[in-house]
């Protein structure tokens, strides 16, 4: 049964480098990176999806194609979603990371975000992998690799340091867009659980 981590290989990588570039020449909008209480450590700058910049227009686009891809692929998922909330481009010197295991929807505040994608900007060798706790799966960071996954604790998640190069991605959420598909979301969701621990028991 599916794990519901889908990952996209972005075909053409330079939108990478621009988004580095567009991440060095807004400096004025960096700042410490922040979590709900967990342990994190990067510097981040916030983008909205509102912008008019070429760069993030693109990858906006691109994005929307991740979305759609996604949705193709597990078809129950048909809840109106989209960019509700400003995104991240997070660096991540040698030996940062987000240590603490985590999910995108913990809090009353981001009870609408549905799906979270986060795209590698470069590749990293030494560590740097993302890591969900109860999937036991890691992914290597792959410049213009894109995951997207449910945002509830079912994906519980976690960055893994690099000690000896930087990691730098994006990261964000697609929210419901009507809070009452948020309702049939996660009643179809813990279903389909349900009934992948039964499938498990019988054998």
């Amino acid at each position: 049964m599916s794990d519901f981590i889908h990952t996209i290989q972005m075909n053409d990588t330079t939108l990478c480098d621009d988004l580095l570039k567009y991440y060095h020449e807004n400096s004025e909008y960096k700042q410490v990176g922040e979590s709900n209480g967990g342990n994190k450590t990067s510097t981040d700058v916030t983008v909205h999806s509102n912008s008019k910049n070429e760069t993030i227009l693109k990858y906006i686009e691109f994005l929307k194609a991740v979305l759609k891809n996604y949705q193709e692929t597990y078809t129950a998922f048909t809840f109106p979603v989209g960019f509700q909330e400003p995104w991240n481009i997070q660096y991540y010197e040698p030996g940062e990371g987000y240590f603490s295991w985590h999910c995108e929807r913990g809090m009353h505040q981001t009870f609408q975000r549905a799906l979270a994608f986060m795209t590698y900007l470069n590749d990293v060798t030494d560590g740097g992998e993302t890591e969900w706790l109860y999937q036991e799966r890691k992914i290597q960071p792959k410049k213009g690799l894109t995951a997207i996954w449910p945002t509830d604790f079912t994906h519980t998640h976690r960055g893994i340091v690099s000690p000896s190069q930087t990691k730098v991605i994006t990261t964000g959420w697609f929210s419901f867009l009507d809070l009452k598909a948020a309702h049939g979301y996660y009643t179809s969701h813990y279903q389909a659980i349900i009934e992948k621990l039964k499938a498990e028991q019988n054998g």
